[in-house]
């Protein structure tokens, strides 16, 4: 499939920096979508994360785990398609997607990162007139977590890649790799009807290079993007799925961070799920000699829950297993969801008691230890020097992915690199509680940082 090549016009003009002191006025954008916002900004200004979800494009996230491929896939040179139907007005109407390469490679999983990490950046600074949004390659390294190398050599798959190398792949692969939508069914009369729409994830690509900084300039390369209208579009119309991006950001595995995308959608409407290793891997279409055999499917799983366990979805905690098949010949997943606690409008300042918990939320002996066996090995201190505070927490927050989600963000961020890991953790930890709608478990005074709207 061939791909238009269009040449990346650099606007000097158009695009100047913004000191760091300077507030960047902003209003909500009259859309459906309340994520949205527009902004009348001429540069960048420093990102503050406010939420751990983002609400990219509905369909293109409800089949992530088929539309991005493993970076090492045989077959990312080709054409990849994905057909389902669905009901609309009463209507039976068949879909067919089909994602194309570019530059020998279809959309991989590092490309889906990219994506999400530029729609957690449209959200929280908003887009211009244009729905545009500015950032640098320096700020989108810092959204995904990864370690800031430049244009310096750092060996990945192999080979020796900088930072900025690294974006640029998976930004001109956003840009470019074209996806092709149809759209089939019948109409009220009987009569067959069909369209096709065509379109790219990003739409606009600019970027300014300096290479002669000053000292004041922060930035060395600053990047112009704007997701396709069809994209837009569907956005601005709420036609969008919430996605825990501090999760997939933290996932390294590849097939962990496939599988989490799978069990996201499914579990969306489910508790409960299985499926044979075998029936996994043909899900995931990940294809090899070495994944014919039982054994070397539960390994590559063994891996992937390791990853995964804990963690949080769009609307709960999973828990995954593996189990032996009934006839011996396989193993199976076994994937369970804890649902989040539905969050209360007003959280008092005062801490009060929680109602108990019933037998299905009890936290088990194996679950404390898990959890107790993280804190020990993220904070680098052994609980004992902090029972209590560590007791209270797993009492307070035990079922509802606060514990999990904060250690997650907690090494996102590089915790073990702050001064004070514990200071460090209980800050998150405080700022989650209130997000989820829980008390502090310490106590918060009557006006509190961490607690919303205050």
């Amino acid at each position: 499939m061939e791909v238009e090549h269009v040449e990346i016009v650099e606007q000097e003009e158009e695009v100047t920096q913004t000191p760091a002191s300077q507030p960047v006025p902003e209003i909500l954008r009259p859309y459906k979508n309340p994520n949205l916002k527009l902004v009348k900004h001429a540069g960048s200004s420093d990102l503050k994360r406010t939420s751990p979800i983002v609400h990219p494009e509905l369909i293109i996230e409800k089949h992530a785990d088929t539309i991005f491929s493993l970076a090492h896939a045989k077959d990312l040179n080709q054409p990849r398609s994905i057909t389902w139907a669905e009901t609309q007005n009463n209507t039976q109407l068949y879909h067919a997607l089909t994602v194309g390469p570019y530059d020998g490679k279809r959309p991989t999983v590092k490309t889906r990162k990219t994506y999400l990490a530029l729609q957690h950046i449209t959200e929280e600074r908003g887009w211009n007139d244009n729905e545009e949004t500015i950032c640098s390659h320096r700020e989108i390294a810092k959204t995904l977590a990864l370690s800031w190398s430049g244009y310096g050599k750092r060996k990945q798959d192999g080979k020796t890649k900088g930072t900025i190398k690294e974006l640029h792949d998976e930004l001109f692969r956003a840009r470019f790799a074209p996806f092709i939508l149809k759209v089939s069914g019948k109409d009220k009369e009987g009569n067959l009807i069909s369209y096709t729409d065509t379109f790219t994830l990003l739409d606009t690509l600019k970027i300014l290079e300096v290479k002669d900084r000053k000292k004041e300039e922060r930035f060395e390369r600053i990047n112009l993007f704007r997701f396709h209208k069809w994209v837009r579009n569907r956005i601005k119309d709420n036609k969008t799925r919430p996605t825990h991006f501090e999760t997939v950001r933290a996932i390294k595995g590849e097939i962990a961070s496939l599988l989490y995308a799978r069990l996201d959608i499914i579990l969306a409407d489910n508790d409960h799920y299985e499926r044979t290793t075998k029936g996994v891997f043909e899900d995931l279409r990940i294809e090899s000699e070495r994944y014919k055999y039982p054994s070397n499917r539960k390994t590559e799983l063994k891996k992937a829950i390791k990853e995964l366990q804990g963690k949080p979805i769009s609307n709960g905690i999973l828990h995954l297993a593996l189990e032996k098949t009934k006839d011996g010949r396989d193993w199976k997943l076994v994937a369970r969801k804890t649902p989040f606690k539905k969050k209360t409008r007003h959280v008092q300042s005062r801490p009060q008691a929680l109602p108990a918990l019933g037998p299905e939320q009890t936290i088990t002996p194996e679950e404390t230890n898990r959890l107790i066996k993280e804190i020990e090995d993220a904070l680098g201190a052994h609980e004992s020097e902090h029972r209590f505070f560590f007791r209270a927490a797993l009492a307070t927050y035990p079922y509802h992915g606060v514990i999990d989600r904060v250690l997650s963000e907690w090494k996102a961020d590089g915790g073990n690199e702050k001064e004070d890991r514990l200071k460090y953790f209980k800050a998150i930890l405080h700022r989650t509680a209130h997000f989820e709608g829980y008390p502090w478990v310490e106590g918060c005074p009557d006006i509190c940082k961490y607690r919303p709207n205050d």
